[in-house]
């Protein structure tokens, strides 16, 4: 499992002054382009396939966290193995997507900071540092600029911890959590 840092778009800045104003120095569109776009970032399949099917794009909706949601400016993402088994369709949660979930955004944990509280949502607050994971039935992905992900498979982000290793912390914590509290049931007095 590995955790990558993702760039993240700063705000649109042209090269050059006056009518030389050629391109955006951050995002690289013709710098006439530069504000038409109402899109975000995004590594996308359109369809399930090999890795030809993983490709990027720049006009992907930001999403609006809905009831019970946070928005959540991607700063790294963690790439496990079931990114690949949903890409390529042979996982249990590819199985159960079909036509209408496309184009679909892979990334199953991250470490960003809250851009936008969905409404009921009191315990996070905008510009905090939050790293976590939805349920595996929830479609969003984290291989954005921005995701909107439920409050509660978020957690403040310790201080002084580093945010790429925060993004690929929250599946394989939970994987290891479930393999030695629920099924090993493993005991203070236990030898392991």
């Amino acid at each position: 499992q590995r955790a990558y840092a993702l760039p993240v778009r700063a705000r649109c800045t042209p090269y050059g002054t006056g009518d030389r104003r050629a391109a955006c120095r951050c995002c690289g569109l013709p710098w006439d382009a530069v504000g038409q776009t109402a899109g975000m970032r995004a590594a996308i399949i359109d369809r399930f396939g090999g890795p030809e099917e993983f490709h990027l794009v720049d006009d992907l909706p930001t999403p609006t966290p809905g009831p019970g949601e946070v928005l959540v400016r991607v700063l790294a993402a963690g790439v496990n193995p079931v990114d690949y088994k949903i890409r390529d369709g042979s996982s249990g949660v590819a199985k159960k997507l079909g036509p209408e979930d496309f184009p679909l955004v892979l990334g199953r944990e991250c470490c960003g900071e809250v851009a936008e509280l969905g409404e009921g949502v009191t315990d996070l607050k905008v510009g905090q540092r939050v790293y976590g994971m939805p349920s595996m039935t929830h479609k969003a992905g984290c291989y954005a600029e921005f995701v909107a992900l439920p409050a509660e498979g978020l957690a403040p982000a310790p201080e002084k911890a580093d945010t790429i290793a925060l993004a690929g912390t929250a599946l394989a914590g939970i994987t290891a959590w479930t393999a030695v509290h629920d099924l090993a049931k493993v005991t203070a007095d236990d030898v392991v």
